[in-house]
């Protein structure tokens, strides 16, 4: 599991712009809190919450902060998966696919609580990231058949 942190200093971090209001910058678990917060207040889902931008001084984004309150060190129309947060409400900085590459890895037996393969003992195979959508999936195998498994399916460690 990889814990990489960026190398943008919140140094040159300025100001939050939230929809159309500007605040100081404080710290990253501060504007992360507080945008969070009033994304619950207020009940508003992903679509509909206004974007959440960390300025420098002379006004060129350098940030921004996703829905789940995580802090990123470049612009949201410039994010690539290779960019990690610097940031993150429940502490883990890596990318969130390596949960469940650690969770099961290359070889692991596991049996699937879904599909109407209740019960039968599996391999994972590979793990793989389509490029356009950048969905992960593992690619199980079982007597020589190998099929895709999206992330969210319920994978249940083999006894």
């Amino acid at each position: 599991m990889t814990t990489t942190l960026a190398t943008t200093p919140t140094s040159a971090f300025h100001s939050v712009r939230i929809g159309g209001r500007t605040f100081p910058f404080t710290t990253c678990e501060a504007v992360s809190r507080a945008y969070r917060a009033t994304i619950e207040h207020l009940g508003l889902g992903g679509s509909e919450t206004p974007s959440c931008e960390i300025f420098d001084c002379s006004g060129a984004v350098v940030g921004n902060v996703s829905y789940n309150g995580r802090v990123w060190p470049c612009a949201a129309r410039d994010w690539q998966p290779s960019i990690r947060p610097i940031y993150s409400p429940d502490g883990f900085l890596g990318d969130p696919q390596d949960l469940y590459r650690h969770a099961f890895p290359v070889g692991a037996e596991v049996r699937v609580d879904s599909n109407g393969l209740e019960g039968v003992a599996l391999r994972v195979a590979e793990h793989v990231t389509d490029p356009d959508s950048r969905r992960a999936f593992y690619i199980l195998e079982h007597d020589g058949n190998r099929f895709p498994a999206r992330y969210d399916a319920r994978l249940l460690a083999a006894a």
